[in-house]
């Protein structure tokens, strides 16, 4: 499947919790302990690269030795005056995620003895409700049913979840509390398993929307094609990739009044051998406008300075310190 943009960040964000992704491009774990990270504003002067304003932030996240994040901390100027907000983040010994603590409040999961999150509660500080959700599964483990709780226990959202026998989702219902539907969505995927057709209705089940998507023989999405509720099409996209499935081109067609596609937008990506993105090009009807990432890495592949350009003017510099295990 295709790659899109790779966004600069060492956190990724999953269903039912938070994960440290601590691989290098090569595959080898980094055991990070904690990573720093702050930015700059930057500006050449007599040819050397000067750090000048300082970000008023400085964000710090916390691993164990699971690689699971277990701490993360903002601190930041308040009025002139030092503050740190931070988020505390505990596991079971299946590694799910059962309670994320933060300035505001309390979230915890429950799950069943297969691993599958079947309940999580939100309280504020005060310890007061703020949101129930429960799920269901099927024999294979996806989410079939999702129902949300109002503070008196009565059910306010349900989602009901379909697959197919290859555990592709198919079709979405979402209904209110009265339980009539508010919205229902529907997926169609081709022999690879690739969705190739997705389709939006209202609550009386009328089409409001479709899109069509064409692959190439990697699985990489090459064309996108959006219509209105007439069937009729609005907008393309195309998008090409290079042999490492990192997303190089895409451009947006729009229909013109006589029913011929016209290229608005084309965007191109450039990549090190590092798999990080190093130049971001965009041309549409208005202008066009770059940025370039220029890195520096530690000795575990991971990088400790960042310095971007946008329109060939240096803008800033991200500066990471690492602590490894």
């Amino acid at each position: 499947m295709k790659n899109r943009i790779k966004q600069i960040t060492l956190i990724c964000f999953v269903m039912n919790g938070l994960i440290s992704c601590s691989q290098n491009k090569n595959g080898k774990t980094n055991k990070i302990k904690s990573y720093s990270e702050v930015s700059y504003n930057a500006e050449k002067q007599n040819g050397v690269i000067e750090k000048t304003k300082k970000s008023e932030e400085k964000k710090v996240y916390h691993y164990n030795e699971k690689e699971q994040l277990v701490k993360y901390e903002l601190h930041f100027n308040h009025h002139g005056e030092q503050m740190v907000t931070s988020e505390l983040y505990s596991y079971d010994k299946k590694e799910n995620l059962v309670q994320t603590k933060k300035m505001n409040g309390t979230n915890t999961n429950t799950y069943n003895n297969k691993g599958l999150l079947i309940e999580s509660i939100e309280q504020y500080t005060t310890g007061h409700f703020k949101s129930r959700g429960t799920y269901k599964y099927d024999k294979m483990g996806n989410t079939t049913e999702y129902n949300s709780f109002n503070k008196d226990g009565n059910v306010e959202n349900t989602v009901l979840t379909t697959y197919n026998e290859k555990g592709n989702k198919t079709e979405l219902l979402f209904y209110d509390a009265s339980k009539k539907l508010s919205n229902k969505y529907a997926y169609k995927y081709n022999n690879k398993q690739n969705k190739i057709e997705y389709l939006s209705f209202n609550s009386k089940n009328e089409l409001e929307s479709k899109n069509t998507y064409k692959y190439d023989n990697k699985g990489n999405e090459i064309e996108s094609l959006s219509y209105n509720y007439n069937n009729e099409l609005k907008n393309k996209y195309t998008y090409k990739y290079d042999n490492k499935g990192n997303e190089i081109e895409e451009i947006y067609y729009s229909l013109n009044d006589d029913g011929t596609m016209v290229k608005e937008e084309i965007i191109t990506h450039l990549y090190n051998t590092k798999g990080d993105l190093i130049k971001y090009y965009k041309q549409e009807e208005y202008g066009e406008s770059n940025k370039t990432y220029n890195y520096i890495y530690d000795e575990k592949n991971n990088w400790i300075k960042l310095t971007t350009s946008i329109n060939n003017a240096l803008f800033y510099i991200t500066e990471r310190e690492y602590y490894y295990y």
